[in-house]
């Protein structure tokens, strides 16, 4: 029942994780000089904490690569295509550490680059935001315990130079596990401009929760809103209360035919999805 028809699952012969997976994709240049998407997928090894990327060519319909990148996580990598160039941000193996590095054309991350101060008790999150790059990491920054949910944005400097900056604590916003992001153009936060939505867990209970960071309609300044509870109606019928919609692992968001699609499992590790409409935002259907 809904909206979408998922499609038989399909296993992905030899790559392995305990952990989630990151995915984007890039347009690529090929030898004889056409150009064509794939999609790299980004994950940390089952058996070891390696970092590896995977390349799956859309034609062909077969991964075609599969490389260690030489860097190290305990937790699931992030990676995002930031104006063609592949991001990925990790937590260290051993410690809170955030790294960032680009991904070469050969599936490596040549150099892994320290956020300088900042600290994270969970796998950083990253996405694009117009012409930013934006991180969300939870918890621990300049050595301050929590569980609460900070953004950081990669942005240019006054001498045009890109570096990370501004750090701003989500007010209200608490997790245990990673949060999910997606840029989104939404008609009743602002017309004209995009807005950075987030869901998450809450900081002690599968509970779902989002909100978006977007201008304010009165003071014109970026603010975050925290819009509670994602919930749904008991048997989708209108008529009847609502329930919280929960996950017991790091939630999923992706855009769908103009729609937020959020994407949490329960105790019994059945998947479920809700959208965000915008007449009832996520407050419509769970399938």
């Amino acid at each position: 029942m809904g909206y979408l028809n998922w499609s038989d699952k399909e296993r992905i012969d030899a790559k392995q994780s305990n952990y989630g997976v990151s995915l984007a994709i890039k347009e690529v240049t090929n030898d004889d000089g056409t150009t064509s998407n794939k999609i790299y997928m980004l994950r940390k090894s089952h058996s070891s904490n390696n970092i590896h990327l995977s390349v799956y060519d859309i034609e062909s319909e077969s991964w075609e690569m599969e490389v260690d990148t030489g860097k190290n996580t305990n937790k699931r990598p992030a990676m995002v295509n930031f104006n063609g160039t592949l991001i990925a941000a990790w937590k260290g193996y051993s410690s809170n550490t955030i790294y960032w590095g680009e991904i070469n054309n050969e599936g490596k991350i040549d150099k892994g680059y320290k956020i300088e101060g900042y600290e994270s008790k969970a796998s950083p999150t990253l996405a694009v935001f117009g012409d930013k790059l934006v991180l969300m990491h939870i918890g621990k920054t300049h050595g301050i315990a929590g569980n609460h949910i900070y953004m950081l944005e990669y942005t240019k400097d006054d001498s045009g130079d890109y570096s990370w900056q501004q750090e701003t604590k989500l007010d209200g916003a608490k997790a245990s596990s990673s949060p999910a992001i997606i840029s989104f153009s939404d008609k009743y936060v602002d017309k004209n401009q995009d807005a950075l939505y987030m869901v998450h867990q809450g900081q002690s209970s599968n509970i779902m929760y989002w909100g978006y960071y977007a201008k304010d309609s009165v003071s014109h300044q970026m603010k975050w809103e925290e819009n509670g509870i994602i919930s749904y109606y008991t048997d989708n019928d209108p008529t009847k209360p609502k329930i919280s919609f929960g996950a017991t692992t790091e939630p999923g968001l992706g855009l769908w035919d103009n729609k937020l699609i959020a994407v949490g499992n329960n105790i019994e590790k059945e998947m479920y999805y809700i959208f965000y409409e915008l007449d009832s935002k996520f407050n419509n259907k769970k399938y």
